[in-house]
């Protein structure tokens, strides 16, 4: 993913992996959202589903927002949820 300007590494704990990401140069899209957030932390979670393209249609049928077209990742092709539509509000 050094074309994205990020080094990748996987650690595999059992059935479950976790992507560490570390920004190459400062104008790369992990180095803004870090920047942005004050530091490290979690940028995103990931679900391996067997119909990414029903997987959107039900994403979109029940209002999310996808942050872009799917696109290949690390490890196939991926598309991201855009955060700000996972919000939940809470109205007493």
């Amino acid at each position: 993913m050094r074309s994205r300007g990020v080094k990748v590494v996987m650690v595999w704990l059992g059935n479950t992996r976790i992507e560490l990401l570390e920004p190459l140069n400062p104008s790369s899209t992990v180095a803004k959202f870090l920047e942005g957030r004050g530091g490290e932390g979690i940028h995103h979670i990931a679900l391996e589903v067997d119909d990414l393209d029903g997987f959107i249609k039900r994403v979109q049928e029940v209002g999310l927002t996808l942050t872009g077209k799917p696109s290949k990742g690390a490890e196939g092709i991926v598309t991201f949820i855009h955060p700000k539509s996972l919000m939940v509000s809470s109205s007493s």
